[in-house]
């Protein structure tokens, strides 16, 4: 048996239909668009899987532009057990790449309390234009004897060297001490970034107690060396299983997009300035056809003609 890991794995591809914006959905009737499955890595073992690749783009000067993925181990048998995050480049479009590494340690598992370790996934690197920086975000995740413990979680960065090739360690962002952010997590998240530098960053939370995870995003500051939240804007949450989690965010024209993920279905919101959204809904074709996307992430693909979501059957 083979496996195979793609650069993209399109399962589902629709376009996100903008109201009242009949410009912007012209647009979207008009792009064309191909896609191309490279093969970027295989191998498969009784043990372990590759999990959670993500591609940034380091935009050089002088240079070709960087390609650097991350990637992560998944221990079978064990769920959501992942091993620490390794890194690979690529200076020629993706045609060959580096082997993969954990230079300077610094995706390493942390020592906690009580015979507990600190890892991370979900890691997500993306290019930030004010500073010039590849700022990765994730959250952490505690285990003990390879195993997934219940506990406090924290989204999670890391900034990259292009020179160096290597991330430096990660650092837990700062929440306000509440107990409602106990759990904290941003998993494989799409966030945006504002012209000024600040980021509009989606995160999911609860409190030791709660059923039910509230999604949200959180504006944060980033000088190129510090990741600082400054606030969030709206509280979304259903008493449905486990509520609204794995957000990812997008802007398209004057909009911004959220999509969520629920045990039972697939549900957006959109807003005017990335913090305040409307009440969330369930997923539909403009025929009023539920998508039928089941207990998984959705994704975005964003073209200047048109908003694309990428979700699994």
């Amino acid at each position: 048996m083979k496996f195979f890991l793609f650069a993209a794995v399109l399962f589902g591809f629709i376009g996100c239909n903008q109201e009242n914006d009949s410009e912007n959905e012209n647009e979207s009737d008009n792009l064309q668009y191909s896609i191309v499955l490279d093969t970027l890595m295989q191998g498969f073992n009784d043990t372990t899987s590759w999990f959670y690749p993500s591609v940034g783009v380091v935009q050089m000067t002088e240079k070709p532009d960087l390609l650097v993925m991350t990637i992560q181990q998944w221990i079978k048998g064990k769920s959501d057990v992942f091993t620490p995050v390794q890194s690979r480049y690529s200076d020629n479009a993706g045609q060959s790449w580096s082997d993969l590494e954990n230079r300077n340690d610094a995706f390493d598992f942390r020592p906690a309390e009580n015979g507990f370790e600190t890892g991370m996934c979900n890691f997500t690197p993306k290019w930030h234009k004010e500073s010039n920086t590849l700022l990765g975000t994730c959250h952490s995740v505690p285990y003990k004897d390879k195993k997934l413990m219940g506990g406090t979680r924290s989204p999670v960065w890391s900034t990259y060297d292009p020179e160096k090739h290597e991330w430096a360690k990660w650092q837990t962002l700062d929440l306000p001490d509440d107990p409602k952010y106990f759990e904290t997590n941003a998993c494989a998240d799409q966030r945006v970034d504002l012209p000024n530098g600040d980021i509009l960053f989606p995160i999911y939370y609860k409190a030791e107690e709660a059923k039910h995870f509230t999604t949200s995003v959180a504006k944060c500051s980033f000088d190129g060396k510090t990741l600082k939240y400054e606030g969030q804007g709206s509280e979304l949450s259903i008493e449905i299983d486990r509520g609204l989690f794995e957000p990812s965010l997008t802007k398209y024209g004057d909009r911004y997009y959220l999509t969520m993920r629920n045990d039972q279905k697939g549900y957006w919101a959109v807003s005017n300035d990335g913090l305040n959204f409307t009440e969330p809904k369930i997923w539909h074709f403009d025929d009023g056809e539920e998508v039928g996307t089941y207990n998984t992430m959705q994704h975005w693909v964003t073209h200047s003609k048109g908003l694309f979501l990428v979700y699994t059957r």
